[in-house]
């Protein structure tokens, strides 16, 4: 079956050579300012990023990618989640590893970078270390300071960290954030007001919501549960907060929740799907029931990006009530 408003992106010859480096990929973000684009290289111990721009003249939305740079570092293990603290630091979750924050320049960047971490974060709180870190969120903080929601997937916990930016020396802040109503946290991502925590739980296929103006930590309990997805992945709100698109792993689609007033309590079943990959693409990474489909979600104007193995990177334009 092919893909219907699939849309065919505009590389420029290095931007190309750098996405034909792509193995699996997983999270995809960009970045505040709408200019960079970066994927995670699971198997291939890398990040891809590439400058993006989107053309609107002609009335559809185009996306650009305009040059690209293979990121490396030394304690890159398995990147899994990905995003961005602001627009010039990356937060990155190795699943293989640790949390790590780097600094990206602001000048040119050449094809290829090998970059240090600026802070590793390995505790999830005073008694436990991190654990198979995967999939994480920036959420909102004081100038000056980061604040992430990191799931931990094999220790079916999600942690909270707070630090400095910029005083590197400072110790975080790292507790146990929320650990009930999920298993196997698999992706995670915050509504553009900071109220919604949405996490994916793999195990029991399903999307639990948090309100966090009541947040009470560990004791918090889930306000809303998204069903209809077989093993949910990246999420990622519209901008208005009404719009929750999540990607199946176990199948071709991305699943659209709606909410009429922005608020996510109760139970919900998806309002509809995308499909995002042909049959053909799906196949050849469904090797198991767990796989094939998209893992990160990612939004652009009308666009709905996704990233997957054997789909590194697509573009989808989104029409009608599927709009964000």
């Amino acid at each position: 079956m092919s893909v219907p408003n699939q849309v065919t992106p505009i590389l420029s010859p290095q931007a190309a050579a750098v996405l034909a480096q792509a193995e699996r990929t997983e999270d995809v973000r960009l970045s505040p300012d709408g200019t960079r684009l970066i994927i995670a290289g699971f198997t291939a111990n890398n990040c891809l990023l590439f400058d993006f721009h989107l053309d609107q003249s002609t009335g559809q939305t185009v996306p650009h990618l305009t040059r690209g740079t293979v990121i490396t570092s030394d304690t890159f293990s398995q990147p899994h989640g990905i995003d961005f603290v602001g627009d010039h630091h990356l937060a990155i979750a190795n699943r293989n590893g640790f949390v790590e924050l780097y600094a990206l320049p602001d000048t040119a960047m050449s094809e290829t970078m090998h970059l240090r971490p600026r802070r590793t974060l390995r505790r999830a709180s005073l008694v436990h270390s991190l654990s198979s870190p995967g999939s994480l969120v920036s959420a909102p903080a004081p100038a000056g300071k980061a604040r992430i929601f990191v799931c931990n997937n094999y220790a079916h916990c999600v942690t909270e960290h707070i630090f400095s930016l910029t005083r590197h020396h400072l110790p975080a802040r790292n507790h146990i954030a929320l650990d009930r109503g999920f298993v196997l946290p698999d992706g995670v991502t915050l509504s553009p007001d900071g109220r919604w925590l949405a996490i994916s739980s793999h195990n029991t296929r399903c999307i639990v919501i948090y309100d966090m103006t009541r947040y009470e930590r560990r004791r918090t309990i889930a306000a809303g549960f998204l069903f209809g997805v077989l093993y949910p992945h990246g999420m990622r709100f519209s901008a208005d907060g009404r719009r929750l698109y999540v990607s199946d792993a176990g199948t071709p689609n991305v699943s659209v929740f709606h909410s009429d007033d922005g608020t996510w309590d109760g139970p919900r079943d998806p309002l509809t799907t995308l499909r995002v990959m042909d049959d053909e693409t799906f196949q050849r990474g469904n090797y198991n029931p767990q796989e094939g489909g998209a893992k990160g979600v990612e939004l652009a104007s009308d666009l709905l990006i996704t990233t997957c193995e054997h789909q590194p990177l697509s573009f989808l334009r989104l029409e009608g009530e599927m709009l964000p």
